[in-house]
């Protein structure tokens, strides 16, 4: 540890040393504080001892580093002698420097003088100028203000020039300026008065030339966006407060014959008695607000046609662009969302200041549409603004408020709309109730009845009264389609109510009973309600594809229901037939003719099948299918079940067996007698195609060689099935060679049943050639070796279908 390190340890170590080592030692304080304890003596005792070892640490330092200390004394001497000669040069250069400022500064402020003299001169020369300037401004536009109007655009370019002039600072104080300084401002405000009033008539009487020199005042005024913004917004202006007295409660209930008077409380409402006439003074109003709107509207547009032709001679800048290039919107655009605003908020406060006027307007909502899609038209009219008429411009380059002109023929309705969406919503539900109205009062609750002809027709009219009310707007035509739809759906639905599917609706063994009578006026009903509808929409050719769509899907719901309920009847009797035809197989077709008396028979009576038939469908046509108003689905329906029956009669005749010469005598008057009783159903059978040319052909196969039949025309021409004329080999064949349906154990019925499921020809043949294929077996296990004809010609005809 060093001398100085103990030396401080040791003042540290005393309590009243210690002290003056803190760096914010006061010796006022110490002093104080010593006498105040009374310790003077004490401290000036411990002072000393400190003074003491201070000293000795000195002298021990100086002992210590003496060498030292006298080198850096010697070095102080000679940084003396060095900072002494710096200072002699110091002073000689500054000698030097004051002897060339003085060559200096002199000219310098010379200078400085003479340059502000010029600046002065020449600021005195611009103010002469600019004076000479001022009264040769002011003399020539005292000559342009005699000239009038054709002189006020030269005029303002003047006054502006002179203001612009006068109102600089430089000009302030000038007694020739001041004493024609307040004439300035007056001939401004005169000359700003003439334009104004000159474009507010151009614009009343849509003539470009006023329009376009007011223009032209303005921009040379240098208030052409400003006084723009005015017109428009004195138009709007305008329009809204036409547009608030026209939908006045209170105005319109004051009209001559509108039921104007009354109490406290009661002067917007129509007296009793005076609705109408109020109602038609509400429309006579709104008829001139559609006027008003279209006047202001043409107003801006011509505006806006003269802006967009109209360029400075000068400058040639035009005034639309300059208008965009301000930043102001275009004329067209604000005029079309101020008009939809006005209407939608005075529409939208007249309605709720009064019930009349919020009824009238939703129960007459068309004829408002109709309003303001006629002020559609007529601000259609006004043709497309040339976007030709700034020169060197592409269509892309143009301002905004320029091509906007453009785009008013393709804007829609659809702002106008939303305008009046709230009575459209009002509108449409009055609509939907009307014809939910007129479906439930022809439906009593708890009835059983369905309604009459007449109700039904009036259920008709009343959507064809709301189709053509709306006939002129395809948009609200569609809306209301919505409406139509679900009418003639819950028409649907009650029909179905009454609809009776028990077993009673399916008896044909006499007339219609009550259920059945039921039945059939429920099917009138869709049926004459369907087809009244379908004619209003087929007479309606503004209406869109999604409308027209709409109501022919309500119209099909309800078809379809009228289609099950005589679909019911006609599968019974279809039903029916097939029993019938069955019946022949109870019969004996057996038994054969000597050769020698075939030419000596009488002619064969039909059989007692076909006498059933024929009183069964003359009955069922007369009393049951004739009181179906649907004539053209019923003849469609009847055509199919008298095609059905032939195949039927085609098919059971081929399959009696055994099947004689006697048996063929009757079928072939049977063959005569079907046509004969099928006639009801279908009053030209050749219609039916393949399945008469079946029947027709069905009387030469009976009479036809079996040897021969393989070469016949009949089968080489595919007039008749080969499945056909191998079930009437099998009937003429030996009870060894069975039929299909024997060798499967079915009956007739069965078989008939499966060759209904197995339409298909090879599925058909296959179960034949199965069965000859079955009796082959049986021969051959019986070690027969001759086969009958029969099996020879089934086996030829089943050959092709081999290879």
């Amino acid at each position: 540890m060093s001398v100085s390190d103990e030396l401080k340890e040791r003042l540290e170590d005393d309590e009243l040393l210690q002290r003056f080592l803190e760096g914010d030692f006061d010796p006022r304080l110490y002093a104080s504080s010593a006498i105040q304890a009374r310790i003077v003596g004490e401290s000036l005792e411990k002072l000393a001892t400190g003074i003491s070892l201070l000293d000795k640490e000195l002298h021990s330092q100086v002992v210590t580093h003496h060498s030292d200390l006298l080198s850096q004394a010697t070095g102080i001497e000679t940084l003396e002698s060095v900072l002494h000669m710096m200072q002699t040069r110091i002073n000689s250069l500054q000698t030097a420097i004051e002897r060339i400022s003085s060559y200096i500064v002199e000219p310098y402020e010379k200078i400085m003088a003479r340059t502000a003299q010029l600046q002065r001169l020449q600021a005195a020369c611009d103010l002469l100028r600019s004076i000479i300037r001022v009264i040769y401004l002011v003399k020539r536009l005292h000559g342009q203000l005699q000239g009038g109007v054709r002189e006020i655009a030269k005029a303002a370019q003047s006054v502006t020039e002179l203001l612009e002039l006068a109102d600089s600072s430089e000009m302030r104080g000038i007694q020739v300026i001041e004493k024609d300084r307040a004439w300035m401002h007056k001939q401004r405000a005169e000359i700003e008065k003439q334009a104004h009033s000159m474009l507010t008539a151009g614009l009343e009487s849509q003539n470009p030339s006023q329009v376009g020199t007011a223009l032209q005042v303005f921009y040379n005024l240098e208030s052409l966006p400003a006084q723009v913004e005015l017109v428009c917004s004195n138009v709007i202006t305008q329009l809204k407060e036409t547009v608030r007295k026209s939908l006045d409660p209170a105005e319109i209930t004051q009209d001559k014959g509108a039921g104007g008077g009354g109490g406290p409380g009661r002067v917007n409402m129509p007296t009793p008695g005076s609705t109408a006439a109020w109602r038609a003074s509400l429309w006579t109003r709104m008829e001139h607000l559609v006027d008003a709107t279209s006047t202001s509207f043409k107003r801006v547009y011509h505006l806006q046609k003269v802006l967009a032709k109209k360029k400075d001679p000068g400058s040639q800048v035009c005034f639309a662009e300059e208008l965009s290039q301000a930043g102001q919107k275009s004329t067209l655009d604000r005029m079309w969302a101020s008009t939809v605003n006005i209407l939608e908020e005075e529409l939208g406060v007249a309605s709720r200041a009064s019930t009349f006027m919020k009824q009238a307007l939703e129960s007459e909502y068309p004829k408002l549409l109709r309003l303001f899609n006629d002020l559609w038209q007529l601000l259609r009219q006004n043709p497309p603004i040339s976007i030709q008429s700034t020169a060197g411009l592409s269509p892309t380059d143009l301002p905004r408020d320029i091509v906007i002109t453009e785009c008013l023929h393709q804007r829609d309705t659809t702002p106008f709309k939303k305008a009046l969406a709230l009575f459209e919503t009002a509108y449409i539900a009055r609509s939907l109730s009307r014809l939910l109205d007129s479906v439930n009062v022809v439906f009593p609750a708890n009835a059983r009845k369905p309604p009459s002809k007449q109700e039904v027709t009036g259920i008709a009219k009343t959507v064809t009264s709301e189709l053509n009310v709306v006939s002129f707007d395809p948009a609200l035509q569609t809306t209301v389609s919505a409406n139509v739809e679900k009418t003639v759906k819950m028409f649907a639905a009650k029909c179905e109510q009454l609809e009776n599917t028990s077993v009673e609706s399916r008896q044909v063994s006499g007339p219609p009973n009550a259920v059945q009578r039921i039945n059939i006026a429920v099917a009138n009903d869709l049926y004459h309600l369907c087809h009244e509808i379908q004619t209003v929409v087929d007479g309606q050719h503004i209406l869109l594809q999604r409308g027209r769509k709409l109501i022919e899907t309500g119209i099909q719901a309800a078809l379809s229901l009228m289609q099950h309920i005589a679909d019911v009847i006609i599968e019974t009797v279809a039903s029916t037939i097939e029993e019938i035809l069955l019946t022949m197989h109870d019969s004996d077709f057996s038994g054969d003719i000597p050769s020698q008396m075939s030419s000596q028979l009488p002619e064969a009576p039909c059989s007692a099948y076909i006498v059933e038939l024929s009183d069964f469908i003359s009955r069922i046509h007369s009393t049951h299918l004739v009181q179906y108003d649907c004539t053209k689905y019923i003849e469609e329906r009847l055509k199919g079940l008298a095609n059905r029956a032939l195949d039927l009669f085609v098919r059971h005749t081929t399959l009696i067996r055994p099947l004689g010469d006697k048996g063929k005598m009757r079928l072939t008057a049977d063959l005569t007698q079907i046509e004969v009783a099928l006639m009801p159903l279908c009053p030209r059978l050749m219609d039916l195609g393949p399945s008469y040319q079946m029947l027709r052909s069905l009387k030469v196969l009976l009479f036809s060689a079996v040897g021969d039949l393989p070469s016949n025309p009949l089968i080489t021409a595919e007039k008749l099935p080969r499945s056909i004329v191998l079930h009437y080999l099998f009937s003429a064949a030996p009870p060894p060679l069975q039929s299909p349906h024997q060798l499967a154990g079915w009956d007739i019925r069965q078989y008939s049943a499966w060759l209904d499921e197995h339409p298909s020809e090879d599925d058909r043949l296959a179960m034949i050639s199965a069965t000859v294929d079955s009796y082959v077996r049986t021969v051959r296990s019986q070690g027969q070796k001759e086969f009958p004809v029969q099996y020879l010609t089934i086996v030829k005809l089943l050959t092709p279908r081999t290879e």
